[in-house]
């Protein structure tokens, strides 16, 4: 249990170099674990891979206002609502 985010973190990284067309990853209150692992391999990662990470903390208006900054719109953070609480 505790390595999963290992796996997750490995197979994020699989994901973006086999998908090419993909802009954007958004990483939302994701484990410890794991956002310790990405900062950890971010400074080995070319640019253009790490460019495509964003890992998202803080409250959900903290984490919506940086989506809608991007673009995202309202419908689009709906399935986060219950990731937050109230």
């Amino acid at each position: 249990q505790h390595m999963m985010p290992l796996s997750v973190a490995l197979d994020m990284g699989r994901i973006v170099q086999q998908n090419k067309a993909l802009q954007k990853v958004y990483i939302i209150e994701g484990h410890w674990f794991f956002q310790f692992l990405f900062r950890c391999i971010f400074p080995f990662l070319r640019k253009e891979m790490r460019d495509k990470f964003v890992l998202l903390n803080g409250s959900l208006l903290e984490v919506v206002a940086n989506l809608r900054g991007v673009g995202l719109t309202v419908r689009d953070l709906e399935p986060l609502r219950s990731r937050f609480g109230p």
